[in-house]
């Protein structure tokens, strides 16, 4: 990659710049401003990254503007709600009806929530779920390394 001398002074390393573009690309916490996502977006198009994608839950998720990591919360919640629930069952004594009543509700909104989030989500095929979710969650700790590795760069930088 060749780069002109004055802009080889601004970037210490390629690996900086192709930094900085992927986080213009994924839309990063330290990106370099609504343009620069803008060009980088239209790159990946051009290039057809984005042309055909495979119609993932994550890719559906992303394409309609939802973070795939209130996905992952939402089925969290209810999970530990149905935890509570099971252990309130086994221990009434120190339940009340009104808090297993709450417990009903907040796995019907969660419930509701991720429907929500699946509802215009064409598959080709029959998914597999177990595998859906796991690509989400690569895709939301390599997110987030991503942006803790950036943040940390960036307090470097001005220092």
């Amino acid at each position: 990659m060749r780069c002109q001398e004055e802009q080889q002074e601004e970037i210490e390393t390629i690996g900086e710049l192709i930094e900085n573009f992927v986080g213009d690309l994924v839309g990063g916490t330290y990106s370099n401003g609504s343009d620069e996502r803008d060009y980088a977006d239209q790159w990946f198009e051009r290039c057809w990254f984005g042309m055909i994608p495979k119609p993932t839950l994550l890719n559906h998720l992303l394409c309609w503007g939802y973070d795939p990591e209130d996905y992952l919360n939402a089925m969290d919640n209810i999970e530990t709600a149905k935890e509570e629930k099971k252990y309130l069952e086994e221990h009434p004594e120190e339940a009340d009806e009104e808090e297993a009543s709450y417990l009903d509700d907040d796995i019907a909104d969660w419930e509701e929530e991720l429907k929500s989030m699946r509802e215009d989500w064409k598959p080709e095929n029959e998914p597999n779920m177990d595998e859906e979710i796991e690509r989400i969650k690569k895709w939301v700790t390599d997110r987030n390394l991503f942006l803790i590795i950036n943040k940390r760069r960036q307090k470097i930088m001005t220092k």
